[in-house]
């Protein structure tokens, strides 16, 4: 009987933590009857998260939670060898059942300190962080707002560079096709003189042959 208090309470215990830091689908349902026992529990859930309520800081929370720890430490070796203890008395059962109540409501004070100071830790962790997130976001929006004039000032000069880019390409492009003509016949007439050289050469050539073929002819 004994023990099935202590793993009851102990049970109860788990599952105001479960509750608290966990909120897991999966964890209800399979702890349902011992949460319905837990509202009548000291470590119900309203009771931690009121005694969190009245922590001031992180450095009380924090001495909290090493307190607790100490006092559950302390309370789990008061009750060993209490059987051994308790045997010389006269209510033997009675005395091992008040140690062990004894013990367990230690413990489970203590425990409600120390969730309470987990819950107030991770809630200002969980709140500095938040803090720090939304002051970025602020910093970027406030940066966004005052660089738009700039970013806005950039495209545009972009915008102008890439319309006078294209103006000029297309001004090129039209002048190269105006000059065509030009440079056909320009093309034409140098390759006409170039053809008329051509022909005055091997003329020569050939003059210069036959100059050559008649000195031999005149030669004794």
């Amino acid at each position: 009987m004994m023990m099935f208090t202590s793993n009851f309470k102990n049970a109860l215990s788990r599952a105001a933590y479960c509750a608290i830091f966990v909120a897991l689908s999966g964890c209800a349902s399979s702890n349902s009857g011992i949460l319905n026992a837990a509202s009548n529990d000291a470590l119900a859930v309203e009771k931690v998260r009121a005694r969190a309520n009245l922590i001031p800081s992180v450095a009380v929370a924090q001495a909290m939670e090493s307190n607790a720890l100490m006092r559950q430490k302390a309370a789990d070796e008061l009750i060993v060898g209490i059987e051994s203890a308790c045997m010389p008395k006269f209510l033997v059962n009675k005395c091992i059942s008040d140690a062990r109540t004894a013990r367990n409501d230690a413990w489970d004070n203590a425990q409600i300190d120390l969730t309470a100071a987990r819950l107030f830790l991770r809630t200002a962790e969980s709140n500095e962080q938040r803090a720090v997130l939304q002051q970025k976001i602020a910093d970027y929006n406030a940066e966004q707002i005052a660089s738009a004039p700039i970013r806005a000032a950039n495209k545009a000069a972009y915008e102008s560079k890439k319309t006078a880019f294209v103006q000029r390409q297309a001004a090129y492009v039209a002048e190269q096709a105006a000059k065509a003509p030009e440079r056909a016949a320009n093309v034409s007439e140098f390759q006409a003189k170039q053809d008329e050289l051509n022909a005055l050469k091997e003329k020569r050539v050939e003059d210069a042959a036959k100059r050559a073929a008649e000195a031999a002819a005149k030669s004794p």
